[in-house]
């Protein structure tokens, strides 16, 4: 009996601390007064932010008279990925363009043992050996 008793006033106090909780009335905060943009050229931006996911990079190899090395030109990153490989000869000029990923601030250009950090925020680079 006295168990069914503790059972009991267990089962109220349980019933009574569920049916005592209420829900949290929030107050509804103002719509924001500026509208959302409906199309793609209502988007504002800074002026200097860029949209553009890559930047294309100029490349100048001068040719150097009377140097017959032979080497490949590559333009790498710190992390050895390749943006561009090509066997150049020192006397003979080149001049291409690569595209890099925007978020690069700089790469490195190798040239038989010859290598050089550039700057990625010029948009061209004057390979000197």
């Amino acid at each position: 009996m006295k168990n069914i008793k503790l059972l009991l006033a267990g089962l109220i106090l349980v019933q009574l601390g569920l049916t005592s909780c209420k829900k949290l009335e929030l107050e509804k905060t103002e719509k924001n007064t500026i509208s959302d943009p409906k199309k793609f050229t209502e988007i504002k931006t800074s002026k200097e932010f860029t949209w553009s996911t890559n930047k294309t990079i100029a490349i100048d190899f001068p040719a150097r008279a009377n140097d017959a090395r032979v080497a490949v030109l590559k333009v790498v990153d710190a992390s050895g990925n390749v943006y561009f490989k090509k066997l150049q000869k020192a006397n003979e000029k080149f001049v291409g363009s690569i595209q890099v990923p925007s978020h690069m601030k700089s790469l490195i250009y190798v040239y038989g043992g010859i290598q050089k950090e550039f700057s990625t925020q010029s948009p061209s680079l004057t390979i000197t050996l």
